[in-house]
C-alpha cells in the first residue's frame, strides 16, 4: 500500500447495490442456476462471511451507479433471476438483498427439493441483522447461521457443493486485510469442493493478480475507475475454479451488455503459462465518464448507506451451540 494513504474502516452497506454488487450477484446466480440443476438430489452452499443479508440504502449512494441504473429506466433490464429477485424489494423501501439471501430465495423459488445454506459471521451486530433477515424471508428451514469465523469453519469442512468466500478485505478498524487468509481459504476450498468463488476488490493490481496466479482460477472483473487516484476501489472481480467458470451458460455478450450498463470494463483473466492472459469483453468507459474520482473517495463512503439495525426486520432471536435460534416458531410456508 502506498505510504501516507490511510485505509478507511470497511462497511459493506456503504457499497451495497453498487455496480460491483450487481456484477457479483448476477454471476453468482448464474453459477447457482447451473450447479443446482446438476445436483438435483441435494445442494450444500457455504458462505464464509455472511453479512447482514439486507442493506437499507441511503437516498444518495453508490447503489445509484449500480442497481439504481436499472430502476431509473436508463438501461435495459436483462431477463435474469437476479433482477426478478432484487428489483421488487427495492421498490419503496430500498432494501438490497445480499448474496446468501439471493441464493436461498433462488433455490427455494426454483423448487430445489433438498438444499441448505451454512453461513458464518463473527460480528455481533451483523449476526443479529442476519438472523432477522432469515426470519423475514422465512428461510430458517434451509439456512443455518453460525457465529464463528468462516475461515476456521472452512478448515473443518468436509464437503460442500459450492463455497463463496466474500470477506471485507479490511477490518472494522481499517488496518488488517484478508489477502493471505483468502489464499489459504482457496487452497482449502479446492480440497473440499469442486466449485468455489471468491469476491475481491481492485485497489491495485498486485494482490488480485497474485491470487489468480496462485489459485489457477479464472477471474471475471469489472473495472469502473481504472485511473482514479488514491486508495479507492477501482473495480472488483470474481475468481472461480475452472469448472465453475465453464458452467456459466450465458455468452460473453451478456457480460458485455451488463458491463456497458454498469459503466465499466469487463475482462476475463486467467493463467497462461507463467503469465496472466486477459480477454476484454467490451470497450468500457473512461474513468471520468464511468466514476468521477471525487465521487468514489473513501470520505464519500463514510456518509452513504446503512444496514439499519437488528430490529428493523423484527422478531427476537438468540444464539445456541448450533447457530441461530428463533424464540417464536416460524410460520409454515404452506400457510401463506
Amino acid at each position: 500500500m502506498p505510504q501516507n494513504v490511510a485505509r478507511r474502516p470497511y462497511n459493506h452497506c456503504r457499497y451495497a447495490g453498487n455496480n460491483g454488487d450487481v456484477w457479483k450477484h448476477v454471476i453468482l446466480l448464474e453459477v447457482l442456476r447451473n450447479l443446482a440443476s446438476r445436483n438435483p438430489k441435494s445442494f450444500h452452499y457455504v458462505e464464509t462471511h455472511a453479512g447482514p443479508g439486507y442493506a437499507r440504502l441511503g437516498e444518495n449512494g453508490d447503489w445509484r451507479r449500480g442497481i439504481g441504473r436499472f430502476m431509473q429506466g436508463s438501461v435495459t433490464i436483462p431477463s435474469h433471476p437476479y433482477f426478478d429477485l432484487v428489483l421488487p424489494a427495492m421498490q419503496g423501501n430500498l432494501l438490497y438483498k445480499g448474496s446468501w439471501v439471493l441464493a436461498a430465495e433462488y433455490l427455494r423459488n426454483v423448487g430445489h427439493p433438498n438444499f441448505k445454506l451454512t453461513l458464518h459471521e463473527i460480528n455481533a451486530d451483523t449476526l443479529k441483522m442476519a438472523a432477522s433477515a432469515i426470519r423475514k424471508g422465512q428461510l430458517s428451514s434451509w439456512v443455518q447461521l453460525q457465529p464463528k469465523s468462516g475461515y476456521d469453519a472452512l478448515n473443518k469442512l468436509d464437503f460442500a457443493d459450492f463455497i463463496l468466500i466474500d470477506p471485507p478485505y479490511r477490518s472494522s478498524d481499517g488496518t488488517a486485510d484478508d489477502w493471505e487468509k483468502v489464499m489459504a481459504a482457496v487452497n482449502k476450498a479446492r480440497t473440499t469442493s469442486r466449485n468455489w468463488m471468491v469476491w475481491y476488490p481492485v485497489f491495485r493490481r498486485d494482490e488480485p493478480d497474485e491470487l489468480i496466479r496462485a489459485s489457477g482460477g479464472t477471474a471475471f472483473e469489472l473495472t469502473w475507475a481504472p485511473d482514479a487516484p488514491g486508495w479507492v476501489m477501482k473495480g472488483c472481480g470474481l475468481l472461480t475454479d475452472p469448472e465453475t467458470a465453464s458452467l456459466m451458460q450465458f455468452q460473453p455478450g451478456m457480460l458485455r451488455t451488463l458491463a456497458d450498463s454498469l459503466g465499466g470494463l469487463a475482462t476475463i483473466r486467467m493463467l497462461n503459462g507463467d503469465g496472466l492472459e486477459s480477454l476484454t469483453l467490451n470497450s468500457g468507459l473512461s474513468a471520468t465518464e464511468a466514476q468521477p474520482a471525487e465521487q468514489i473517495s473513501p470520505a464519500h463512503h463514510d456518509v452513504t448507506g446503512d444496514c439499519g439495525d437488528a430490529e428493523f426486520l423484527g422478531n427476537p432471536i438468540e444464539f445456541g451451540e448450533r447457530g441461530v435460534v428463533f424464540k417464536e416458531p416460524q410460520p409454515s410456508l404452506m400457510s401463506r
